[in-house]
């Protein structure tokens, strides 16, 4: 159980670190030019769909854990009886 719940932290840290790093990008200036300076507010949706979805697949992956967790303690109690 420690260790799913270490790699959904991790998957989360993961999404929490690329939006700043693809903000460093785009904002870098390169000859050829990747995004001009007034659509960079675009990416602001893109932060926080990024974001967002992260949160949420850790939610539901927990969810799924603490759900299966209590369903082997059901099992567990009933075969005891």
């Amino acid at each position: 159980m420690k260790k799913k719940i270490l790699i959904l932290v991790s998957i989360l840290v993961v999404f929490l670190a690329i939006p700043p790093f693809v903000n460093y990008w785009v904002s870098t200036p390169s000859p050829i030019g990747f995004i001009p300076i007034e659509k960079q507010e675009v990416w602001i949706s893109f932060y926080a769909s990024l974001i967002g979805s992260g949160i949420t697949l850790l939610g539901v992956a927990l969810t799924i854990c603490y759900t299966d967790f209590t369903r082997k303690e059901d099992f567990e109690s009933m075969n005891r009886n």
